[in-house]
């Protein structure tokens, strides 16, 4: 199947183009067999599309497509560390027929000496989390 991967940033919907999470989510999926195609780095979305876009601009390009929304937040500071917590809401959607077949939430920590440490390693978290789970979840819906 071929799979295209499109991460944005809940709330202000942008195109997260260079994020650990969009490389964590294509590499989950080539890791189960999936042909990738980075959507965001391929053609010009601006916003993330609602599943009808979706059947009108992917269908025939790709048979499901990974839309996902990731928000980051400020979560404490203790003892000189810096805590954020990364929360990635990711959908399968079939263009053909324009329905969300599987729906993945997770969420992960991160703790740094600065925000932009804490930052990152909360998102580099969730990464890891969504590596692991979209590719057998898409291919549950599969069998």
């Amino acid at each position: 199947y071929r799979v295209g991967v499109a991460i944005f940033e809940s709330g202000t919907g942008r195109p997260l183009r260079a994020s650990p999470v969009q490389s964590g989510v294509l590499e989950g999926l080539q890791q189960e067999g999936f042909k990738t195609r980075d959507l965001i780095a391929t053609s010009s979305l601006q916003e993330r599309p609602s599943p009808e876009q979706a059947r009108k601009l992917f269908g025939g390009k790709v048979d499901f497509l990974v839309v996902g929304d990731v928000s980051l937040r400020f979560s404490s500071e203790t003892s000189g560390l810096t805590f954020y917590r990364a929360r990635g809401i990711i959908e399968g959607i079939a263009p053909a027929t324009g329905r969300t077949v599987v729906t993945l939430e997770s969420e992960a920590k991160g703790g740094g000496l600065d925000h932009d440490r804490a930052a990152r390693k909360a998102l580099g978290n969730l990464a890891k989390r969504l590596r692991t789970e979209i590719g057998p979840a898409l291919e549950g819906v599969l069998e």
